[in-house]
Protein backbone atom coordinates (compact mmCIF):
# COMPACT_ATOMS: atom_id res chain seq x y z
CA UNK A 1 0.00 0.00 0.00
CA UNK A 2 1.34 3.43 -0.93
CA UNK A 3 1.63 6.00 1.84
CA UNK A 4 -0.17 9.37 1.91
CA UNK A 5 3.15 11.12 1.22
CA UNK A 6 3.63 9.00 -1.92
CA UNK A 7 0.18 9.97 -3.22
CA UNK A 8 0.86 13.66 -2.49
CA UNK A 9 4.19 13.49 -4.37
CA UNK A 10 2.51 11.85 -7.38
CA UNK A 11 -0.22 14.49 -7.37
CA UNK A 12 2.33 17.31 -7.29
CA UNK A 13 4.28 15.79 -10.19
CA UNK A 14 1.12 15.69 -12.31
CA UNK A 15 0.50 19.39 -11.66
CA UNK A 16 4.00 20.44 -12.79
CA UNK A 17 3.78 22.15 -16.17
CA UNK A 18 6.10 20.35 -18.54
CA UNK A 19 5.38 22.20 -21.79
CA UNK A 20 4.55 25.76 -22.81
CA UNK A 21 2.61 26.94 -25.86
CA UNK A 22 3.27 30.67 -26.27
CA UNK A 23 0.43 31.34 -28.72
CA UNK A 24 -2.65 29.29 -29.56
CA UNK A 25 -1.73 29.31 -33.25
CA UNK A 26 1.88 28.17 -32.77
CA UNK A 27 3.28 25.09 -34.47
CA UNK A 28 6.09 24.80 -31.91
CA UNK A 29 5.87 24.06 -28.20
CA UNK A 30 8.60 24.62 -25.57
CA UNK A 31 9.80 21.81 -23.33
CA UNK A 32 10.08 23.15 -19.77
CA UNK A 33 11.77 19.94 -18.58
CA UNK A 34 13.67 17.11 -20.25
CA UNK A 35 11.03 15.05 -22.07
CA UNK A 36 11.63 11.37 -22.86
CA UNK A 37 10.80 9.55 -26.08
CA UNK A 38 7.39 7.90 -25.77
CA UNK A 39 6.25 10.37 -23.12
CA UNK A 40 2.74 11.79 -23.46
CA UNK A 41 2.66 15.57 -23.10
CA UNK A 42 0.11 18.29 -23.65
CA UNK A 43 0.64 20.26 -26.86
CA UNK A 44 -1.83 22.76 -28.29
CA UNK A 45 -4.49 21.54 -25.87
CA UNK A 46 -4.26 17.87 -26.86
CA UNK A 47 -2.16 14.90 -25.69
CA UNK A 48 0.84 14.09 -27.87
CA UNK A 49 3.18 11.10 -27.70
CA UNK A 50 6.75 12.24 -28.40
CA UNK A 51 8.58 10.11 -30.98
CA UNK A 52 11.94 11.28 -29.60
CA UNK A 53 13.38 12.94 -26.52
CA UNK A 54 13.27 16.73 -26.23
CA UNK A 55 15.77 18.51 -23.92
CA UNK A 56 14.55 21.27 -21.64
CA UNK A 57 14.18 24.70 -23.32
CA UNK A 58 14.10 23.11 -26.78
CA UNK A 59 11.07 23.14 -29.08
CA UNK A 60 9.02 20.39 -30.69
CA UNK A 61 6.26 20.41 -33.29
CA UNK A 62 2.65 20.31 -32.18
CA UNK A 63 1.47 18.82 -35.49
CA UNK A 64 2.84 17.11 -38.59
CA UNK A 65 4.51 19.71 -40.83
CA UNK A 66 5.30 18.93 -44.50
CA UNK A 67 8.69 19.86 -45.94
CA UNK A 68 8.79 23.44 -47.15
CA UNK A 69 5.88 24.63 -45.00
CA UNK A 70 6.17 27.76 -42.88
CA UNK A 71 6.34 27.26 -39.10
CA UNK A 72 4.90 29.64 -36.51
CA UNK A 73 5.93 30.55 -32.96
CA UNK A 74 5.16 33.59 -30.77
CA UNK A 75 2.15 34.00 -33.07
CA UNK A 76 4.35 34.81 -36.09
CA UNK A 77 6.26 32.92 -38.77
CA UNK A 78 9.75 31.98 -37.54
CA UNK A 79 10.98 29.35 -40.00
CA UNK A 80 10.47 26.90 -42.84
CA UNK A 81 10.65 23.12 -42.48
CA UNK A 82 13.59 21.61 -44.38
CA UNK A 83 12.21 18.08 -44.12
CA UNK A 84 8.87 16.61 -43.15
CA UNK A 85 8.42 16.92 -39.38
CA UNK A 86 6.05 14.46 -37.70
CA UNK A 87 4.12 15.71 -34.68
CA UNK A 88 6.41 15.87 -31.64
CA UNK A 89 9.63 16.24 -33.65
CA UNK A 90 12.55 18.01 -31.99
CA UNK A 91 13.28 21.21 -33.94
CA UNK A 92 16.94 21.86 -34.78
CA UNK A 93 18.96 24.12 -37.07
CA UNK A 94 19.20 21.14 -39.44
CA UNK A 95 15.46 20.60 -39.98
CA UNK A 96 14.27 24.22 -39.71
CA UNK A 97 15.65 27.35 -41.37
CA UNK A 98 14.80 30.97 -40.65
CA UNK A 99 11.87 32.47 -42.55
CA UNK A 100 9.43 35.33 -42.08
CA UNK A 101 6.16 36.39 -43.66
CA UNK A 102 6.58 38.62 -46.72
CA UNK A 103 6.10 42.30 -45.98
CA UNK A 104 5.54 45.21 -48.32
CA UNK A 105 7.53 48.30 -47.49
CA UNK A 106 5.31 51.31 -46.96
CA UNK A 107 6.92 54.60 -47.92
CA UNK A 108 5.64 58.09 -48.31
CA UNK A 109 7.60 61.24 -49.11
CA UNK A 110 8.69 63.11 -45.98
CA UNK A 111 6.61 66.09 -44.97
CA UNK A 112 8.33 69.49 -45.09
CA UNK A 113 9.88 70.57 -41.80
CA UNK A 114 7.97 73.28 -39.98
CA UNK A 115 9.42 75.35 -37.19
CA UNK A 116 7.64 74.36 -33.97
CA UNK A 117 5.74 76.94 -31.99
CA UNK A 118 7.85 77.54 -28.90
CA UNK A 119 6.39 78.76 -25.62
CA UNK A 120 7.42 82.23 -24.46
CA UNK A 121 10.12 82.70 -21.84
CA UNK A 122 12.58 80.09 -23.14
CA UNK A 123 16.31 80.84 -22.75
CA UNK A 124 17.82 82.46 -25.83
CA UNK A 125 21.33 81.07 -25.18
CA UNK A 126 22.82 77.57 -24.98
CA UNK A 127 26.20 76.03 -24.20
CA UNK A 128 27.83 76.14 -27.62
CA UNK A 129 30.42 78.06 -29.61
CA UNK A 130 30.63 80.45 -32.55
CA UNK A 131 32.03 79.29 -35.88
CA UNK A 132 34.15 81.48 -38.10
CA UNK A 133 31.29 81.82 -40.59
CA UNK A 134 28.95 83.23 -37.94
CA UNK A 135 26.98 80.06 -37.30
CA UNK A 136 27.01 78.20 -34.00
CA UNK A 137 27.66 74.61 -32.98
CA UNK A 138 27.91 72.23 -30.04
CA UNK A 139 30.40 69.53 -29.05
CA UNK A 140 30.42 66.45 -31.28
CA UNK A 141 30.55 63.51 -28.89
CA UNK A 142 30.04 59.89 -29.90
CA UNK A 143 27.72 58.03 -27.53
CA UNK A 144 27.80 54.21 -27.49
CA UNK A 145 24.65 52.88 -25.80
CA UNK A 146 23.68 49.18 -25.70
CA UNK A 147 20.02 48.59 -26.48
CA UNK A 148 20.02 45.35 -24.45
CA UNK A 149 22.05 44.69 -21.30
CA UNK A 150 23.55 41.46 -22.69
CA UNK A 151 25.68 43.70 -24.98
CA UNK A 152 27.37 45.40 -22.00
CA UNK A 153 30.47 43.24 -22.28
CA UNK A 154 30.84 44.16 -25.95
CA UNK A 155 30.52 47.84 -25.05
CA UNK A 156 33.25 47.38 -22.43
CA UNK A 157 35.51 45.87 -25.10
CA UNK A 158 34.79 48.76 -27.46
CA UNK A 159 35.65 51.24 -24.74
CA UNK A 160 38.88 49.44 -23.83
CA UNK A 161 40.10 49.54 -27.44
CA UNK A 162 38.58 52.65 -29.00
CA UNK A 163 39.25 55.27 -26.31
CA UNK A 164 43.00 54.80 -26.20
CA UNK A 165 43.63 54.01 -29.86
CA UNK A 166 41.49 56.91 -31.09
CA UNK A 167 43.24 59.28 -28.70
CA UNK A 168 40.46 59.95 -26.19
CA UNK A 169 41.73 57.99 -23.17
CA UNK A 170 42.34 60.20 -20.14
CA UNK A 171 44.07 57.60 -17.92
CA UNK A 172 41.80 58.66 -15.06
CA UNK A 173 41.72 55.11 -13.68
CA UNK A 174 45.52 55.16 -13.30
CA UNK A 175 45.33 58.33 -11.21
CA UNK A 176 43.04 56.72 -8.62
CA UNK A 177 45.09 54.92 -5.95
CA UNK A 178 42.82 52.26 -4.47
CA UNK A 179 45.64 50.80 -2.42
CA UNK A 180 45.61 53.81 -0.11
CA UNK A 181 42.02 53.06 0.90
CA UNK A 182 42.64 49.32 1.23
CA UNK A 183 45.67 49.86 3.45
CA UNK A 184 43.72 52.37 5.53
CA UNK A 185 40.89 49.91 6.15
CA UNK A 186 43.35 47.11 6.92
CA UNK A 187 45.11 49.42 9.38
CA UNK A 188 41.90 50.00 11.32
CA UNK A 189 41.32 53.62 10.33
CA UNK A 190 37.80 54.91 10.88
CA UNK A 191 35.49 56.47 8.29
CA UNK A 192 36.41 60.01 9.23
CA UNK A 193 40.10 59.23 8.75
CA UNK A 194 39.50 57.33 5.52
CA UNK A 195 37.82 60.38 4.00
CA UNK A 196 41.04 62.36 4.44
CA UNK A 197 43.30 59.82 2.67
CA UNK A 198 44.62 61.24 -0.63
CA UNK A 199 43.64 58.73 -3.30
CA UNK A 200 44.58 60.78 -6.37
CA UNK A 201 47.98 59.72 -7.69
CA UNK A 202 49.10 62.11 -10.42
CA UNK A 203 46.24 64.56 -10.10
CA UNK A 204 42.59 64.89 -9.22
CA UNK A 205 40.18 62.73 -11.16
CA UNK A 206 38.34 64.99 -13.57
CA UNK A 207 34.93 64.49 -15.13
CA UNK A 208 35.36 67.31 -17.64
CA UNK A 209 35.30 66.61 -21.36
CA UNK A 210 38.80 65.82 -22.56
CA UNK A 211 39.88 68.83 -24.67
CA UNK A 212 42.19 66.71 -26.81
CA UNK A 213 41.31 65.76 -30.34
CA UNK A 214 41.70 62.42 -32.02
CA UNK A 215 44.40 62.42 -34.71
CA UNK A 216 42.04 60.33 -36.84
CA UNK A 217 38.78 62.22 -36.22
CA UNK A 218 39.68 65.86 -35.56
CA UNK A 219 36.01 66.94 -35.57
CA UNK A 220 35.06 64.53 -32.77
CA UNK A 221 35.27 65.97 -29.27
CA UNK A 222 35.04 62.73 -27.33
CA UNK A 223 33.63 59.23 -27.00
CA UNK A 224 31.36 58.17 -24.14
CA UNK A 225 30.22 54.63 -23.34
CA UNK A 226 27.03 54.12 -21.31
Amino acid sequence: MRSKATYETAARSQRIQRTLLLDDGDDLCVALHDLAAGETVEAAGAPLVLPQGVPAKHKFTTRSIPAGELVRMYGVTVGRAVTALPAGSLVTTENLVHAVDPRKARWSPPAPWLRPALPPGLPVAFDGYHRSDGSVGVANVWLVVPLVFCENRNVDLLQAHLERQLGFATDEAERFDLRALVEGVAGGRQDADLASIPVAGRGAVSTEVDPRRSPYFPNVDGVRFL
